[in-house]
């Protein structure tokens, strides 16, 4: 919980007047949530929606929408900094076996969680696009697998988890069945 909040904090720090200058985030990401906003639905089956491509699963979006509606406005660091936090969320769970006697062990393990999602994109906290983010998704079912303490609370997790690539992007399907 320490580090999540410590990353929280960061990310309020630095996402504060962020904007997208990424190509893909304007002809895709920032309008679907824009979209939302403005229509109150999820903008794909929307005959009026300004959203170019209409095949792809709105998972990220709706978190996205879902911060901006709690900020009562329209956000673009709002945008990066649920991106972000849905991203390191799926990797605090190296964290959670630290026990505080063996506090110096969690610095090498935040790295990590930070550091992981640049091996899938060195522009993973500075744009909105998913595949860093389908990575660590990817990640955490195995990850649970093996840590589970508990087997029978692995498989709604992994079921979850995977569903969840799912809806991210219509790739993330193949990567769930890989996983």
């Amino acid at each position: 919980l320490l580090v999540f909040a410590a990353f929280l904090l960061w990310q309020l720090i630095a996402c504060r007047n962020r904007v997208t200058d990424h190509y893909d985030d304007y002809s895709h990401w920032v309008l679907e949530i824009k979209n939302m906003v403005i229509f109150g639905a999820i903008p794909n089956a929307l005959e009026e929606s300004t959203v170019y491509f209409r095949n792809y699963p709105p998972a990220t979006a709706l978190f996205a929408y879902y911060w901006n509606w709690l900020a009562g406005a329209l956000n673009e660091g709002d945008m990066f900094r649920s991106i972000n936090l849905m991203m390191v969320s799926m990797l605090l769970p190296l964290v959670s076996g630290v026990e505080w006697k063996h506090w110096k062990s969690i610095l090498p393990l935040c790295a990590v969680c930070i550091l992981l999602p640049l091996v899938f994109s060195s522009d993973c906290y500075n744009s909105l696009l998913v595949d860093s983010l389908l990575g660590c998704v990817a990640v955490y079912p195995v990850y649970f697998v093996y840590v589970s303490p508990e087997k029978k609370e692995t498989l709604p997790v992994c079921c979850l988890s995977l569903f969840t690539l799912a809806l991210i992007k219509v790739s993330g399907v193949g990567i769930a069945l890989i996983v």
